[in-house]
């Protein structure tokens, strides 16, 4: 049987590939070429599973990950073109409102200095290292089932964000400041270098849900019991990126929701899935 991982990735371009070729016109081309890389994928998926490598097993989780993370950009400025300019931005801004019975992203602007603002970009921009530290810890931790599981997990919750980008662009608050009346966000050196590398990464597109929060949550809760204390010195670091993602106005709240949910569920679906798809043979059951 395939890889989980490697199936969840090939669903997701086949799928994306399919809904650009509908889309006709500027999508033809884009959406024929992520079809035919997920045929590929799929195909060297099946190829992997019936042909065993120990090399290939060895570098599969890094694969994986160099192949998620490349999807990142790729996958979110798809889904604006696809989108031709319409956004759910709308959307995500009134169910914010529903939520909090005025506009959040206005209001929070008066209730953050200028020094604590620097500080929320700092564990913005923290994320980074703090995610590529934290999956190298949980990966090369883990072997066999219990590696497979994790990296079905992780998966799940990458790919079912990146339905997200695809097929509900949206760009977040920042980029209506007229909207939400915003001021100049005060300028810093954190605030400067977070600003610039999301500027380097492709700009404003991929707010819902949100992979910064989704992401760090789903690492957090994922040494839970591994290592309670790792776990405990990350929740300030994910408690920051949570108030930095709405203080620099890159999510709506609702982004952050849907985020931290799928972050708890991909644990439990991507666990039942690997069991579900490679079960225990004989001689590993008497193992465990």
């Amino acid at each position: 049987m395939p890889h989980c991982s490697d199936c969840l990735i090939a669903a997701l371009l086949l799928l994306s590939g399919f809904f650009g070729v509908l889309k006709g016109d500027h999508g033809i081309v884009p959406g024929m070429l992520l079809s035919l890389l997920g045929t590929i994928m799929f195909g060297l998926s099946v190829y992997s599973a019936k042909v065993p490598s120990a090399v290939y097993n060895r570098l599969r989780p890094w694969t994986t990950v160099g192949i998620v993370f490349f999807l990142y950009s790729a996958l979110g400025l798809y889904g604006m073109q696809m989108g031709n300019g319409h956004t759910y931005d709308a959307w995500l801004d009134q169910v914010d409102r529903e939520i909090f019975g005025f506009d959040l992203s206005e209001k929070l602007q008066y209730a953050i200095s200028k020094n604590f603002l620097a500080v929320l970009a700092f564990c913005y921009a923290f994320f980074i290292p703090y995610i590529h530290l934290s999956l190298f810890l949980q990966l090369e931790s883990r072997n066999g089932r219990d590696q497979n599981r994790f990296l079905t997990s992780w998966t799940l919750l990458y790919i079912t964000s990146y339905l997200g980008y695809v097929f509900l662009p949206s760009k977040g608050p920042g980029a209506f400041p007229e909207v939400h009346q915003h001021l100049e966000l005060p300028m810093s050196y954190f605030v400067k270098i977070t600003m610039d590398g999301v500027e380097a990464t492709g700009g404003l597109f991929g707010a819902f849900p949100s992979l910064h929060v989704g992401a760090s949550v789903f690492l957090c809760w994922a040494d839970r019991r591994r290592d309670t204390l790792r776990c405990l010195c990350y929740i300030p670091i994910v408690l920051g990126i949570y108030l930095a993602t709405l203080a620099l106005r890159y999510h709506y709240f609702f982004d952050l929701l849907v985020g931290s949910a799928l972050a708890f569920l991909s644990h439990p679906l991507g666990t039942i899935l690997w069991d579900a798809t490679h079960p225990l043979q004989t001689e590993e059951k008497e193992d465990v």
